[in-house]
């Protein structure tokens, strides 16, 4: 199975957040710390989905993965170097793409050893696709138990790699499934997912792509302070998350475009801007007594109002799952009048 173009879409997506994050009126070191952020945020997460993909290829899904972690040396001198070419006005795509590729390639190669280590016989087959330079025509054919650099490509290599293992599950890039969206899903999803994009990656934003996509079903955004788990009956410090099907929910009622889905859908419009979307799980994290309501119960669950800053009359709607688990449901803006009433029964309730 060839992952390469899905390292040239990670690039290509942290690119835009990397550029926002140079254009910056701040210092060249807090660039250099917030671009290695935003790099390890994501490249942590490519690097596991990586590994994590080949091993199932290879059946090896037994061992899991630990060499992301010798690779923070590497993110630091490329956040410098990022900085660096920056400031003489050069282009940094390719230094990104490089990352990516380097990442990719130590994914596999770890997913290889481990599969060695369990007896399986993962093989590669690298085959060229047109017409094609002497180096990649010399390295065509089918590697038993390859190396790191039997991986290798120049830029804008487009031969094809396909790896097998024990369970001779194999293929090419169409059977690798990025999202688990239907094609009409994707496309309404796509102006969401791209404001996601265009601004300095954050957990929330990570989490709200990664669950959109279906590439991940439950996201955790830390936990409770004291005051609101007693308002809200968990114990302190009770775990808060935000499932799939709920971050589909809110995209059906167009609270991230304004634009609904689906035939319950509907549009909204006042949708969240990315400010408020990072706000939810902040909003639950901090909330006090008498900024809670109760909601009543639906499917056993009980449900509560989780007023956020007055301004912006945002609230959040949670349930609780269990005393240690508060899960997050929706998020929207209130109108004015319905915030107010809100708000009264919030005081009225803290009394």
């Amino acid at each position: 199975m060839d992952f390469h173009p899905v390292a040239i879409d990670t690039a290509s997506n942290i690119l835009p957040a990397v550029k926002y994050i140079l254009g910056l009126d701040i210092s060249p070191d807090d660039k250099k710390t917030r671009i290695a952020k935003v790099i390890n945020l994501i490249g942590s997460d490519f690097y596991t989905q990586m590994f994590d993909a080949n091993s199932q290829v290879f059946d090896s899904t037994a061992i899991g993965t630990t060499d992301y972690s010798q690779m923070t040396d590497q993110i630091e001198n490329l956040a410098t170097k990022l900085v660096r070419q920056n400031s003489l006005g050069r282009v940094i795509d390719p230094i990104v793409r490089e990352f990516y590729d380097s990442a990719l390639g130590k994914a596999q190669k770890e997913a290889f050893r481990n599969a060695i280590s369990l007896d399986k016989h993962p093989t590669l087959t690298r085959t060229v696709v047109g017409k094609c330079c002497e180096w990649c025509d010399k390295k065509q054919g089918t590697y038993t138990y390859p190396k790191g650099e039997d991986f290798a490509r120049h830029d804008n290599c487009d031969c094809l790699f396909t790896t097998s293992g024990y369970n001779s599950r194999n293929g090419v890039l169409n059977n690798y499934v990025k999202h688990k969206n239907t094609p009409a899903r994707q496309e309404h999803l796509a102006p969401t997912l791209e404001k996601l994009r265009q601004t300095e990656p954050t957990e929330m934003t990570v989490g709200l792509s990664q669950l959109l996509e279906g590439q991940k079903n439950v996201v955790g955004f830390g936990s409770i302070q004291r005051d609101g788990a007693e308002a809200l009956g968990v114990n302190r410090k009770a775990s808060i998350t935000l499932s799939r099907g709920y971050a589909l929910h809110m995209d059906n009622s167009g609270h991230f475009s304004g634009t609904g889905f689906g035939k319950s859908g509907y549009d909204d419009g006042s949708p969240l801007t990315i400010a408020e979307i990072n706000n939810i799980p902040t909003i639950v994290q901090n909330a006090k007594a008498d900024e809670i309501i109760p909601a009543g119960k639906k499917r056993g669950l009980q449900r509560y109002i989780v007023l956020g800053d007055a301004r912006d009359r945002q609230i959040v709607i949670v349930e609780r799952k269990s005393k240690d688990h508060i899960g997050i449901v929706t998020s929207y803006k209130a109108s004015e009048g319905q915030y107010q009433r809100y708000m009264w029964e919030a005081m009225k309730n803290a009394q």
